[in-house]
């Protein structure tokens, strides 16, 4: 009897340790997001508004900590969209390709709400959905 009382009490413990070990990673990924989400603003403004919020070095050091740990608490669906943010860097879809960075981040944090669109970010983040499908145009995203 005693040995059965054990074993249930180790089997507590062990869940215990799991169900921390899972919020612990929930809040990494909401932490994530959050960063990304912080980042694409600091872009925008350096991109579209001309307004630096952050220095070159500041925003290069915040991207940094971001691809690190997308690298840690990233999906692969996240790693491969930061690989392709990186490649299209130079271009004008590397606000739209940051925005599809966000998208799937907070996808992967709400697994069973609806489904969010980079669209419903980005009109979200403009004045107009007119605003949103103009950009868009002039960065040749559909």
């Amino acid at each position: 009897m005693i040995y059965l009382i054990i074993l249930l009490i180790i089997a507590i413990i062990s869940v215990l340790i799991i169900v921390k070990n899972v919020i612990e990673l929930l809040r990494n990924k909401i932490k994530l997001s959050t960063e990304i989400a912080s980042v694409y603003l600091a872009i925008r403004n350096n991109v579209i508004n001309e307004k630096y919020k952050f220095s070159e070095k500041e925003l290069h050091i915040k991207i940094m900590s971001v691809k690190n740990n997308i690298n840690l608490y990233g999906s692969k669906k996240l790693k491969e969209k930061f690989k392709e943010w990186e490649d299209n860097i130079n271009t004008d879809k590397r606000l739209w390709n940051w925005i599809e960075l966000m998208t799937i981040s907070k996808n992967d944090i709400y697994i069973d709400r609806k489904k969010i669109t980079p669209d419903e970010i980005f009109q979200s983040l403009l004045a107009s959905r007119e605003d949103a499908e103009k950009l868009k145009k002039e960065w040749n995203v559909t």
